[in-house]
Order: structure tokens, then sequence, then C-alpha cells
């Protein structure tokens, strides 16, 4: 009836147009308001609501908890839910978790001299005598200041460690099982797990950066592949008698050089990352010499489609991973060597200098083809080129990359320092030309003189007393 009403009052109106829009559509708008209104009313009062009392003189608590819990409707992180759950603490200042692990971060550190290497430790020195003072969470870019928010690698690690530690503070190698680092457990732990073991993850974290710094050749957070490698080291650093026993750094460093080139995190790596926690807590208490790490050397530059010779000479059915062209060359970082072009200039960890340091192609990308800027952009982008092998690459200045530019290796390797040349196993006595067959030949020497320059640097720290067999099997 009522519709009907309407419908006679607009025909019978002069101005039919005007008449329509007054009596049927404001009528309906109303109409549907009143119904929507209702309608979530009613979903409303059905809810099921939770309310966190806070009391007025909390009202930083109930802010930081505000800010966890209704971030624009996104579905909450675990770490954020940890950081929600931290709320229910009182930090300095009126703080929260999130500006104490910041803070942290931006703090400078003490570093136990034993977390470096020989090479490394005269670099360290001077970078202490020119900036007095090293925070390497802050330089690993594990915060970023501008935009005020943690790098998800770090969180990442800092979730799993912060649970491992909560869970078994004792370093028992009988209390670590693979639920430790799932999402499920973190979530089980309460304010006080967080709050009383933050800053002993920070500082497990710190120092295991510290370390990939000094003798793995790692200085940004989001130049490590593995972040569960991460996880391994962080874990087992926090607890001071390890940091500050040498046979146990040494084998660290063993470790993580058999573990990547063997393959070992390529697959499983939440198995593997147990496993090794475990064999590594059982090793220190037993003081053997780690043996369970030996029978790694049979897939040691030789794990079928990921560091077998056939797969970093692009004759494989897959490119190689980028984790085979980044440890390369951050390896040949951790043991230093001057930059190309400039003897005075050396390669190293502690990087300080003005000079940005880039990948080179030893073999420039360009000439395997007559016109290098028509075929370099198509080089670089074809993943199974062999100039694109990870053997190809070696960090060194910006300066150096571009004097070299497009010049042949026979050209340019005239001007290379011999120091550079012999530490980055650069043997061009079989360069006659530039072809494939002859860029193939190069890096095949490549492959096994830094296989060689790795299994040494292993044989000479490692606790075992027989050497790493690194013939192919």
């Amino acid at each position: 009836h009522i519709a009907a009403d309407h419908i006679k009052d607009v025909l019978e109106s002069e101005d039919v147009e005007e008449a329509f829009k007054s009596n049927w559509i404001l009528e309906g708008k109303r109409s549907w308001s009143d119904r929507m209104v209702a309608y979530l009313k009613g979903c409303i009062e059905r809810m099921d609501m939770h309310e966190i009392v806070v009391e007025q003189s909390q009202r930083e608590r109930a802010i930081d908890i505000y800010e966890n819990l209704n971030l624009g409707g996104v579905t909450l992180s675990t770490f954020e839910l940890i950081l929600a759950k931290a709320a229910k603490k009182k930090f300095k200042n009126n703080g929260n978790l999130y500006v104490a692990v910041v803070k942290i971060i931006q703090t400078p550190m003490k570093y136990n001299e034993k977390l470096l290497s020989e090479i490394s430790e005269k670099h360290f020195k001077r970078l202490l005598e020119e900036e007095k003072e090293y925070a390497v969470l802050e330089t690993f870019e594990c915060y970023n200041e501008k935009k005020n928010i943690l790098n998800k690698k770090f969180t990442e690690v800092f979730l799993n460690v912060l649970t491992l530690i909560s869970k078994v503070p004792d370093y028992n190698p009988e209390s670590i099982e693979a639920g430790l680092i799932k999402r499920s457990t973190t979530l089980k732990l309460d304010e006080n797990d967080i709050c009383n073991n933050y800053e002993a993850v920070c500082k497990g974290i710190g120092r295991a950066c510290f370390f990939l710094q000094a003798r793995c050749g790692i200085r940004k957070i989001n130049e490590l592949n593995y972040n569960l490698m991460l996880v391994v080291l962080s874990y087992l650093l926090a607890e001071d008698r390890y940091c500050e026993d040498e046979k146990i750094i040494k084998q660290l460093e063993v470790w993580y050089w058999l573990a990547v080139f063997s393959g070992r995190y390529d697959k499983d790596q939440s198995e593997n990352t147990i496993s090794d926690i475990r064999n590594f807590l059982i090793s220190i208490q037993k003081k053997d010499n780690y043996q369970w790490m030996k029978g790694w050397e049979k897939t040691f530059f030789n794990m079928p489609g990921f560091s077998d010779e056939e797969t970093l000479l692009m004759k494989g059915d897959e490119p190689p991973k980028k984790v085979i062209k980044d440890t390369i060359c951050q390896f040949y970082m951790s043991v230093t060597y001057p930059d190309m072009l400039n003897d005075k200039i050396t390669i190293q960890p502690f990087w300080t200098l003005g000079h940005k340091l880039e990948e080179h192609h030893i073999v420039p990308i360009g000439s395997l083809k007559s016109t290098y800027k028509k075929c370099a952009q198509e080089i670089r982008k074809s993943k199974k080129n062999i100039a694109n092998s990870p053997l190809n690459y070696v960090y060194i200045t910006e300066k150096s990359n571009k004097e070299i530019s497009s010049r042949l290796l026979s050209d340019y390797i005239k001007e290379v320092t011999a120091g550079s040349r012999y530490k980055l196993k650069i043997n061009v006595e079989k360069m006659d030309s530039i072809n494939e067959e002859c860029v193939t030949e190069f890096l095949k020497s490549r492959f096994e003189s830094t296989k060689e320059a790795i299994a040494e640097r292993i044989n000479s720290i490692a606790c075992w007393e027989e050497r790493l067999n690194v013939e192919n099997k």
C-alpha cells in the first residue's frame, strides 16, 4: 500500500522527476538505512565479545594492546601477538617490548674476540680505532629507522630463538625437539617467558651476526639465505660458555661452510636445524670431535642439482641457486683479498670505505658476443648462460667495476693485481680466446680451486684429525 501511494503521488505531480526523487528514492534510502542499522545491532548483540580490562592508570598499556590487536583488521603476525602478550609487563620509561628490542639493536655491543677469525681480527680492531664502537645488529639492518619496522628475517629468528631459550634454558640435548620451532609452540609462551628472555635472545642474535660477518663474509641480515642457520648460531652463542670456547666457535664455522656447500639446508630445513642443534650440544657435552659432520663431505660441492660441477657450469636441467653465488663471494671476502685494480684497498668483512661493493662478472657478460650493449641485458636475464655461473662472480669496488666495464678478461687481466689474481683463483693461462668453450674451461678451473680453498679453510680449523676429502665421489 505504501508503494502504491508513492506511485500515485509521483504520477499526479507536475514535476514527475523531482517527485520521483523526493517520494521514492529518499524514502527507500531511509528504509534501507533503518533496516541495515537494525541488522548490525542484531549482529553485535549476538557476538561473543571479550574485553581486556585495563585500569585508567595504565593508559599506555591500553594503547599498546590496541595498536597490536587492531591494525586495520589485518591478521596479526606471530610477532605482533608476542608483543601484545608482553604488554602485560612493565618496561622502562613506559615503553614496550618493541621499543626495548629496537634500543638493543641500536646500542653498541661488547664482542668476544674469539668470534673473530685470525684474518678478520686486525680489520675489526682498525674499525674500532676509527669508529670507537660498533652496533652489529644496526649494521646488519635488523631495524629500519625511517619506516620504524623490524626486518622480517630478524623477527622470524627472534621468535624461534625465544622459544628455544624459553623451553630449553639448560641446553639439554634430550629436550631439543622438532616442535620447538613451530608457531603453535611460540604462541604458548607467556609474558614471563617473553620478558625474561628477550635480552638473551637479542644478545645471541647479535653474537651470531658478528660471527657471520667476521668469519663468513655476511654484512647484512638479508644476505643470509637460510634463516634457520642463524637460529642455530643464535641459540648456541646466547650461552656465554659456548661463546667463550674457541673450539666451539671454530667448529661452528666448519659447520657453516659444510652445510651450505653440501646442500644440507636446501631441503628439510626445520628437521636439520633441530638435528644440528641437538648434535652440537651432544658434542659439546661429550667433548668429541664432531664426527657427525664428516658424512657431509660426500656432497660437499657435489650435491646433484645444487652444488656439483655440472650444475655450477650451467649444464644441468635447472640454473644454479642464488645461495651458491652469494656464498662463494662471501667466502672470498671472509679470507680477504686486494681489490682487482687497487692493491691498496682490501676487500674484507668489516668494509667501511666509501666505495660501494658490487658483484662483478670476472668474464664480462658481453664478451661472448660482438656487441656488448646489445647482448648484456639479454645475457643478464638468461639464468642458464655460462657467463652467469656462480663461479664467475666476485665482489669488487664500484670504481673498479666501472673501469673494467665491458673489457675482455684477456685485456683487463693485465691490470689486475697479482694478490687479487692469486686470492680469487683467477687462472687465465688458458684464456687465449673468448668463446663459450674457453670460458667453461676457465670456470671449471675456478670450481676446483674454489672447492680446494674452502676445504683448506675447513681443514685448518676443524676438530677432526683426518683431512676433508674434496674429491668428487
